[in-house]
């Protein structure tokens, strides 16, 4: 999404964006008043359409920023997957208690054995989106489309993202 018309609604967005609450990110779009004004001139600014998408964008731009530094940085230091797994299964499977240095924690153990787990993906982070009841007056299929324009923003094809969402195989085709 290309940048707000209004200046001071981008700049709105940005802060926004950077993490600041919604009556200092009011104030500094450049409107001067209260903070108690500003804190709900914020709200309603923040709650346009424009600017929950500018935002949104935003957000997601800096996201795959993060995740493209991410990659360049194991490229960088040939961390692989299969590395990664090999290191904590031997601390998810190791004996507990022990002697000297490779005595290993019940505590250790677990927290390897839920990070092998989030690394295949057998556990995922739930994530909300959106303000709270943004979703409550749509129907079940306005919620699939949604959820299948978000996948395929994710860069998952269409034809794959809808399979999942409506849980048809209609990779077979």
């Amino acid at each position: 999404m290309a940048a707000l018309r209004n200046a001071r609604h981008e700049r709105f967005a940005l802060a926004v964006a950077d993490g600041r609450s919604v009556g200092e990110a009011y104030v500094a779009a450049g409107y001067s008043c209260s903070p108690q004004k500003a804190r709900g001139h914020g709200h309603r600014l923040r709650a346009r359409e424009d600017v929950q998408n500018r935002v949104a964008d935003l957000l997601q731009q800096r996201a795959r920023i993060a995740e493209k530094g991410v990659e360049r940085a194991i490229e960088r230091t040939a961390i692989t997957k299969s590395r990664v797994a090999e290191e904590l299964a031997k601390i998810a499977f190791a004996e507990i208690g022990g002697n000297g240095a490779a005595a290993i924690k019940v505590s250790d153990k677990r927290e390897a054995l839920m990070d092998l787990a989030r690394l295949f993906g057998w556990i995922t982070e739930k994530q909300e989106s959106g303000p709270p009841g943004a979703f409550d007056g749509m129907s079940d299929a306005e919620l699939e489309q949604r959820l299948i324009e978000r996948l395929s923003g994710n860069g998952i094809d269409q034809k794959r993202a809808r399979a999942r969402v409506v849980g048809r195989s209609e990779l077979t085709s």
